[in-house]
């Protein structure tokens, strides 16, 4: 059993309970399972808004007549 610190959350988290986990090298710091989870979701909204707004600025694809 081992514990460790998560960056993201401010929680110390047992890798017992969350067996997935993310070291990082660089910034030496530890990242939890569901940040891990939070941070894809948040990537993949990311991308939809952007593709959105780049749908809203092509004049083929705005029927809307808004440019």
């Amino acid at each position: 059993m081992s514990m460790f610190y998560c960056s993201s959350c401010d929680r110390l988290v047992d890798s017992d309970l969350a067996p997935e986990f993310e070291y990082c090298e660089i910034t030496k710091d530890w990242t939890c399972q569901s940040c891990l989870e939070n941070e894809a979701d948040d990537q993949r909204i990311r991308a939809r808004e952007l593709e959105r707004i780049q749908d809203y600025s092509d004049p083929y694809l705005n029927w809307s007549g808004l440019r």
